[in-house]
């Protein structure tokens, strides 16, 4: 009750932050131990250390370079993106009815990007990579933008799935898979939590430049994750989502 006293004039709130809190904190425990691969294979030329199966969750070795994060976040700055309305995640946790997500979001809509060809090429690299898990996506601008998010100390993405955790299988246009890019990792937190895959949680720490891959073609409710709270540091991932 004391951790939840600003909360005292809401008890279902109160519950809902609880059952949050219950579900991420062990797997975003620093003391929480780093998901080991089940298999390492390639991918688009590019390593990839599979975690999980059905649904896949991977991690993509060195999916970018140092140099294209750093033109994604010059290319959001010049202009190249705009900042992300309440329903699509900016700054949600003033948004009250999103929940308790804390982030800061940019949208690389394809009309902004002008003749920086990054973000197709970085959408044509993520699906290159899903084909090796015979998930196939045509790219183009009829796909979602890509999007640059920002969190910083203490900002976190409570557990969610991309797509409704309720889909058992493929949805024509509908989301299939996510690649989601870290640019930059902070010092302490930040973690990509999966609570409850199949009963066993699981915890990835990847690197600068590295790149979680999920699906949830199928088994969707397995793709449930959490951006755990950041503790020092920044973090700044790019997302892609992949619609089939």
């Amino acid at each position: 009750s004391d951790r939840f006293a600003d909360l005292d004039d809401d008890a279902a709130l109160a519950r809902q932050f609880v059952f949050l809190d219950t579900l991420a904190i062990a797997p975003c425990a620093e003391a929480a131990a780093e998901a080991t691969p089940l298999r390492r294979i390639q991918a688009a030329g590019l390593d990839v250390n599979v975690i999980a199966e059905d649904p896949v969750v991977a991690v993509v070795k060195s999916f970018a370079s140092r140099d294209e994060c750093a033109t994604m976040q010059l290319l959001a700055a010049r202009g190249g993106a705009r900042r992300r309305t309440p329903r699509e995640g900016a700054l949600s946790h003033d948004e009250p009815s999103t929940g308790f997500r804390r982030r800061l979001g940019l949208t690389y809509d394809w009309d902004l990007v002008g003749n920086e060809t990054l973000p197709a090429a970085l959408l044509d690299r993520a699906a290159a990579v899903a084909e090796a898990f015979d998930i196939h996506v045509l790219t183009g601008t009829f796909q979602e933008p890509l999007n640059i998010v920002e969190y910083g100390q203490f900002d976190h993405y409570e557990p969610h799935c991309d797509a409704t955790c309720e889909r058992s299988g493929p949805k024509p246009g509908g989301r299939v898979a996510t690649m989601l890019l870290v640019c930059e990792m902070p010092k302490l937190g930040g973690a990509t939590a999966f609570p409850r895959h199949h009963g066993k949680a699981l915890t990835l720490r990847p690197a600068a430049g590295d790149a979680v891959f999920f699906a949830y073609d199928k088994n969707a409710r397995e793709s449930l994750h959490a951006g755990c709270p950041v503790r020092d540091g920044v973090k700044r991932v790019v997302s892609i989502f992949l619609r089939d």
